[in-house]
């Protein structure tokens, strides 16, 4: 489930960051259509974005810390096999 809604995000996100998308936002602003929406939407596009990634980050180190422990668990019970 988590790996589909980052996928949907980062399809959405690049889609945001495109160029022509800029164009029209910037051309939105310069002509103060629907502007203050805009930048709320592109506010709250980047937070999303932020959030995942901390997430994301998060995920990681907890795996990593994870893999850490069985490992030195791993090496113990192979020290304490070797030693009797």
């Amino acid at each position: 489930m988590y790996q589909k809604l980052l996928l949907f995000h980062a399809c959405a996100y690049d889609v945001l960051k495109r160029s022509g998308v800029k164009l029209l936002v910037k051309k939105a602003l310069e002509q103060e259509s629907l502007p203050k929406l805009v930048k709320e939407f592109l506010e709250q596009a980047e937070n999303l974005n932020m959030a995942i990634s901390n997430a994301t980050l998060g995920m990681i180190n907890e795996l990593h810390d994870v893999s850490i422990r069985d490992q030195s668990k791993l090496q113990h019970q192979a020290l304490i096999v070797t030693l009797c």
